[in-house]
């Protein structure tokens, strides 16, 4: 084409109603007022040939799912023109009660999926529905609808004309594909109709016999609809007072949530899903987004868990992008996942901010400061005195010196401190007048808090903060570290009849900081990393996996096979879990499986964490031991693995032979062979191998001559993003009810605990722009919209809740007239069509300059 000439887009509506109007004709038209475009529109039907078609560069239609569509594109892609497809709605997951479904039955729903995987671009108009078309192409475009300001004319805003009998005008708009949305109202409004002077107003295509049947006729007006070049006008002279929105709230309209601890990566570091806000930027597929919506609620939730021990919680209508060896790439909500599914998982180092938040933490009050500083002083007199037994604690009470429990000293407690201090360079408890605490997390007591998670404890009851080992290097790096950051001395006590070495600190404003932090007062199952560490950046994070590794990991070598092992253990199951999304992190794949152990006839719960093979070399790139002989054993662990010629993990594998069949077979036909090291994988006689990602990505890298076939885009896509195909091993519903977060990441999978994780406000936008306070079911698509007791009120389907909330805007005319106003600018101001015309025409340019 010409640079000098105008791009030509053929428009093809599926008619001149609301869809086809909002959809293409009002874009159109705008569009092709700015100049750039030539365009034309024309309803599909007999006019649209294959003459007509070969006028434009560029063909837009809407929602094809017939015979005839399916010929039209594949004449428009015999003849190269660009193609795009606008999807207004979930047609794959159509409700039986909704009267669209006759038009999407299998047999359409097939040809729906065969012209979606050949058009160029797909258009939609929420985030929300984009996520269903993600995985067929990467060019998927949100163009939300529009409403046209210039069409409504000087009414915009002003709903209201003269009404006589001052009477409350309650307006419902819907076609007869809404008859469930209007059954959640029509209870509220026979309630209200007979407490308050209202009239419910039904505007549209709504079975007139179902009005008449539930209200007296007195109080109901009904209106069916007028043709679009009307409508508008028709839409004020409805004269309402107040717009309702219900929506049923099933997948059709809306996704759903995860748990609340969930790990979400973001750019500060982990984030559970509870601690989310609008200000916190995810980290996606796709770059980084920031959040554009949340909320908490309680429901049930489904535990889904995968072979290698990655899991997730999650509601049953919540979506993740899985693999299926049949379909490839595919969005499945939970409720219709099964063990035959594979989770993606996310293995890549991920790009954290390189700071720390500041600690908030105030020291223990005044009072308690002094008391102690008396004691310390009182401690050093006796001492210096040299008096000893009863003496010595007639002293200390004669001095008022507290124990650190607040009572005063006894016999027993002055003993049993002494013979813990065995140190020469001290004989103080803890410097407690010169405790000290850091401003921010650093690498040091990142690894210290690694230490304290493998072998600590805290003991509140005691005041005791306390790590065993018999590392001279976690011991030595212990005491330096507590009296760099603390300004604390560590008490030595070495157990009896052991080799053990206990370090012991007391300090109620410590044990306070600590706590404050995120390291809990939790016993052995409980633990956890503490939260400073999930909000850490890449080197905390490294840090404090380099002390937890140091305590309780091990590298086991085995000599007989020449290989080994780096592994951990715990009887925590949520560390673990949390250790292993921080290892992902750091892109290092690892497996947790559970064990039971028989210890003196008794059966313990241990979980088992161990590095995958293929991550070997990356965790000694990113994680050092600080204890010499592991150090020295990881290093070996190293050489004996380069020198093997042949894995022996299945971690990590990629069950995708289908898919390299299908690329083999389409490239054969252009004469490119099938080199011999990827033949195991396609046509072994005994047994199918499946190849690793290195085998995966050489296999990528050398078709790329036919990177056009959908089934090479997946393989692609599984390279680009470094993901980790990990079969699901079990779904369980989780008995009790939780608090979940449902997140809006404007259209992008993020990730949750490292796994890769996921209609039109059409009415609040007519209501905005007649100025009509508007209350609304609390879901997609209207949260996008209405800001609740800002511009409109948001409602759970309750009877109870939208009746209060109609109820509030019956009896406050000030409320209604500032809910509409604000309505009315958000919609001016963000979803006027001749305003945003310029994104569906800088969308189809795209396509031409690709």
């Amino acid at each position: 084409m010409n640079k000098t000439e105008k791009t030509k887009v053929l428009f093809i509506p599926i008619g001149y109603q609301a869809s086809g109007m909002y959809r293409m004709s009002l874009p159109a038209y705008y569009i092709n007022e700015n100049g750039n475009m030539e365009i034309c529109v024309e309803p599909a039907g007999a006019n649209v040939t294959s003459e007509l078609v070969d006028m434009f560069d560029i063909v837009v239609l809407q929602r094809c799912a017939s015979t005839s569509m399916l010929n039209l594109i594949q004449y428009c892609r015999k003849e190269k023109k660009k193609i795009v497809m606008d999807v207004d709605d979930l047609f794959v997951e159509v409700p039986d009660w909704n009267p669209a479904k006759n038009s999407y039955r299998s047999e359409n729903l097939t040809i729906h999926s065969q012209i979606i995987r050949m058009v160029d671009m797909i258009t939609v108009t929420t985030p929300k529905l984009a996520e269903y078309y993600q995985e067929i192409t990467k060019t998927v475009k949100i163009l939300p609808n529009c409403v046209d300001f210039d069409l409504y004319g000087e009414n915009v805003g002003n709903a209201r004309i003269e009404n006589k009998d001052n009477q409350i005008r309650l307006l419902w708009m819907g076609s007869a594909t809404h008859q469930e949305d209007f059954k959640i109202i029509e209870d509220v409004v026979s309630k209200l109709i007979e407490k308050h002077n209202i009239k419910f107003v039904v505007y549209g295509q709504l079975p007139e016999k179902m009005v008449t049947d539930k209200f007296d006729s007195k109080n109901i007006e009904y209106h069916g609809f007028t043709p679009f070049n009307f409508y508008y006008q028709s839409l004020h002279r409805i004269n309402a007072t107040i717009g309702i929105a219900p929506l049923v709230d099933i997948r059709f309209n809306e996704f759903k949530c995860v748990s609340s601890d969930t790990l979400v990566a973001t750019t500060e570091g982990f984030r559970k899903a509870l601690d989310l806000t609008t200000s916190d930027i995810v980290i996606t597929e796709d770059g980084n987004k920031k959040i554009q919506a949340i909320e908490h609620n309680k429901d049930e939730v489904f535990n889904i868990e995968t072979n290698c021990g990655y899991s997730v919680e999650a509601t049953k209508n919540h979506r993740f992008l899985v693999y299926n060896q049949e379909k490839g790439l595919i969005f499945k909500d939970v409720s219709n996942m099964s063990e035959s599914d594979y989770m993606l998982i996310q293995k890549r180092k991920l790009l954290f901010n390189d700071k720390s938040i500041p600690f908030e933490f105030e020291t223990g009050n005044k009072t308690a400061i002094l008391k102690r500083q008396k004691t310390q002083e009182a401690i050093d007199i006796v001492l210096k005195n040299g008096l000893k037994g009863q003496k010595a604690v007639k002293e200390l009470n004669r001095m008022g010196a507290l124990t650190l429990s607040g009572k005063k000293w006894d016999v027993y407690n002055w003993w049993s401190t002494r013979k813990l201090d065995t140190t020469k360079a001290s004989h103080r408890i803890a410097k407690q007048r010169d405790l000290k605490y850091p401003q921010r997390l650093n690498k040091e007591l990142a690894l210290v808090l690694g230490y304290l998670i493998g072998d600590g404890y805290l003991r509140k009851d005691r005041n005791n903060i306390g790590l065993t080992s018999i590392n001279p290097e976690i011991i030595n790096n212990y005491i330096r570290i507590m009296r760099q950051e603390f300004n604390l001395e560590t008490m030595i006590h070495k157990k009896a009849g052991t080799k053990a070495i206990d370090l012991r600190s007391y300090s109620v404003d410590l044990i306070r900081f600590l706590t404050s932090i995120g390291v809990k007062l939790v016993g052995s199952k409980d633990k956890e990393v503490p939260e400073c560490v999930l909000y850490g950046d890449t080197e905390i994070i490294k840090s404090f996996l380099g002390g937890y590794f140091d305590t309780d990991g091990s590298v086991i070598l085995n000599r007989k096979f020449n290989t080994g092992v780096i592994m951990v253990n715990s009887v925590s199951e949520k560390l673990l879990k949390q250790v292993q999304v921080l290892l992902l992190s750091l892109g290092i794949l690892s497996k947790r499986r559970r064990m039971l152990v028989k210890i003196k006839g008794e059966k313990y719960t241990y979980y088992l964490l161990s590095i995958a093979v293929e991550s070997v070399p990356q965790f000694i790139k990113e994680i050092k031991f600080s204890v010499d002989y592991k150090q020295v054993r990881l290093l070996e662990l190293k050489r004996r693995l380069e020198t093997r010629t042949k894995g022996h993990s299945n971690i990590g594998l990629y069950p995708v032979n289908n898919l390299m069949r299908k690329i083999y077979s389409i490239a054969k036909e252009k004469g490119i062979a099938l080199p011999a090291k990827f033949w195991n994988y396609l046509h072994k006689k005994n047994r199918i191998e499946f190849p690793s990602f290195k085998v995966l990505k050489e296999f990528v890298e050398f078709y790329k001559s036919v990177s056009y076939l959908s089934e090479y885009k997946v393989l692609k896509r599984i390279i680009d993003n470094n993901l980790v195909i990990d079969k699901i091993s079990y779904i369980k519903r989780v008995e009790e009810l939780k608090t979940v977060v449902d997140i809006d990441v404007n259209n992008d999978l993020f990730l949750a605990n490292g796994i890769v994780s996921h209609n039109s406000p059409l009415k609040a936008l007519e209501y905005g722009m007649m100025g009509v306070p508007v209350v609304a079911t609390d879901i997609y698509p209207y949260k996008l919209v209405i800001e609740n007791g800002t511009n409109g009120l948001l409602v759970k389907n309750k009877h109870e809740d939208w009746y209060e909330a109609i109820e509030s805007l019956i009896l406050d005319e000030e409320k209604r007239t500032r809910l509409g106003k604000n309505l009315n600018s958000k919609i001016m101001d963000k979803y006027n069509v001749k305003a945003e015309a310029e994104k569906w025409e800088k969308a189809y340019l795209s396509l031409i300059n690709s």
